[in-house]
């Protein structure tokens, strides 16, 4: 991420509107993959073949809403099925808007941490890292680019598959 704000982005107000619409993307993610609705996960990234999703701890990068849709399914059915269904939560939101001059794009990036609970317990933690763009065809923000990163998992303790973004 930190390649993307450079001399060619101007900073701009993120307005209480996107804020809203934005945080509702971002908690849907979590509710349609615990409850395996992975179309309605799919459709918050824009269509677009580009569109990816990147789980790093597992070296997997999903491109285009179909493949997107197949992750979600992978994630639902290794940990969100059975007697314990987890739930995953969002917080501490960040949004920042910024004009990509030499694409002529504004996009809003995020910046949250997660964590996903298994019969009351911490099942693991992380940090997302989204870039959203607004469609020109609905107006509507959605993800362009999600980055999953694991901090810490309850098998494996501290391994922060984070990468400095």
């Amino acid at each position: 991420m930190a390649s993307v704000v450079n001399e060619n982005t101007s900073h701009l107000n993120v307005t209480s509107e996107e804020i809203s619409e934005i945080t509702n993307i971002i908690n849907g993610l979590m509710i349609m993959m615990d409850i395996g609705d992975s179309k309605k996960f799919s459709n918050f990234f824009l269509d677009d073949p580009n569109s990816t999703l990147t789980i790093e701890i597992a070296q997997k990068d999903s491109r285009g809403r179909e493949e997107i849709a197949k992750a979600c399914d992978g994630i639902y059915n290794k940990f969100c099925i059975g007697d314990e269904p987890c739930k995953h939560w969002e917080g501490n939101i960040y949004l920042k808007k910024i004009q990509m001059h030499d694409i002529n794009k504004t996009v809003i990036l995020n910046r949250s941490y997660w964590k996903s609970i298994k019969g009351g317990e911490v099942m693991s933690t992380g940090l997302h890292t989204d870039v959203f763009q607004q469609d020109d065809k609905d107006g509507r923000w959605y993800i362009f680019h999600r980055i999953i990163q694991h901090t810490w998992t309850k098998n494996s303790g501290f391994i922060n598959s984070n990468k400095k973004t």
